[in-house]
């Protein structure tokens, strides 16, 4: 067999995101509804900052995992989704999740919240 190389730079990259705190939370919410607001999001991470979950929103939307639209025009509503990369991530982690769950890891996760519960995968 032939061998390759490869660097693992990219997807240590996207774990390092991944890995803080509320980025999977978010990413699901976005994931379990067509587009969300701002608000939506803060209200199902009721122990969150607004500050926090701004900059969570500002990395997804710089990596493209997620992006703004804005509805309406007086007052302006600023509306955050998934982009197809994200969920194709989205996709990517419930798979990694139903991987653990099979036990093909030995992972200690806490009692699932609701913005964990997986929508329309």
């Amino acid at each position: 067999m032939e061998e390759t190389e490869t660097c693992l730079c990219h997807a240590e990259e996207i774990f390092a995101i991944l890995g803080k705190k509320w980025v999977i939370p978010i990413i699901n919410i976005m994931g379990n509804s067509t587009k969300v607001s701002f608000n939506e999001i803060a209200k199902k991470l009721p122990d969150t900052s607004p500050s926090l979950i701004s900059k969570t929103i500002r990395a997804l939307l710089f990596y493209k995992i997620a992006k703004k639209t804005s509805a309406g025009k007086s007052p302006s509503r600023v509306l955050y989704e998934l982009t197809p990369e994200g969920n194709q991530l989205r996709r990517i982690i419930v798979s990694m999740e139903i991987w653990i769950v099979d036990g093909k890891i030995d992972a200690k996760a806490k009692e699932c919240n609701d913005e964990l519960m997986i929508f329309n995968v």
